[in-house]
């Protein structure tokens, strides 16, 4: 692991289940603090949704291990959103997380 590797400042948010005032589930996105990162993009794509052409960029996150970070976490970035797919302990060691991550639209 190299210190010169997460070169990108990170803001980590936790989705969190809340109860709105009418009673039904909302889910929203609370701090979970800041770390660095390494951000590659693995694959750009484009799509026809809703009759408009929709782009789609997936991306390969890897910060320092933390065992909290699942599916469903955001990751803010120099103005950028990606959402969480999946989050794995890298090496089976404890050292880096492996996110695979979809960049959201802002």
């Amino acid at each position: 692991m190299s210190a010169g590797r997460y070169r990108t400042p990170v803001e980590l948010e936790e989705p969190v289940r809340t109860q709105s005032a009418d009673g039904s589930a909302v889910l929203v996105h609370v701090p979970a603090g800041t770390d660095f990162a390494e951000i590659r993009c693995l694959r750009q794509d484009e799509a026809v949704l809703s009759d408009r052409v929709d782009g789609m960029a997936t991306h390969e996150i890897c910060l320092r291990y933390r065992e909290d970070i699942a599916g469903g976490w955001l990751v803010a970035a120099k103005g950028r959103r990606f959402r969480i797919l999946s989050a794995a302990d890298e090496d089976l060691r404890g050292r880096t997380v492996l996110c695979l991550a979809e960049e959201e639209e802002t």
